[in-house]
């Protein structure tokens, strides 16, 4: 693949996470949940586009938050929307970790919306 497809098929990917990104914080928790659930590649694209972005950013701030939380080794921690659960596999802490999907076994699939 030459260098003009690779950088034009990590555009693509960055698009899809813009307009995935854009639909899960626009749509009720529910929606969300059943849109992951019944196509469970978006959630693939989604983790695809967003490793692209953070490419780009100065810092990551889950490797800031990782940092933090090895020097709090008896605290036991949530990852809310924890994508492939990098926290959990990062840290000697117990982490319960939740999202949409659940592609590693640490993780926890579940919709976190309370509906009203």
């Amino acid at each position: 693949m030459s260098e003009l497809q690779q950088e034009m098929k990590e555009k693509l990917k960055g698009g899809q996470f813009r307009f995935l990104n854009e639909k899960l914080y626009t749509v009720p928790g529910n929606e969300a949940y059943t849109m992951m659930k019944e196509d469970p590649s978006l959630f693939d694209q989604y983790h695809q586009g967003y490793a692209i972005q953070v490419e780009k950013w100065p810092e990551n701030p889950n490797d800031i938050f990782i940092n933090w939380v090895k020097q709090h080794p008896k605290l036991i921690v949530g990852d809310f929307g924890c994508g492939e659960g990098k926290l959990g596999e990062a840290v000697s802490n117990k982490v319960h970790s939740f999202d949409l999907v659940a592609h590693k076994p640490h993780v926890t699939a579940c919709n976190l919306a309370r509906s009203l």
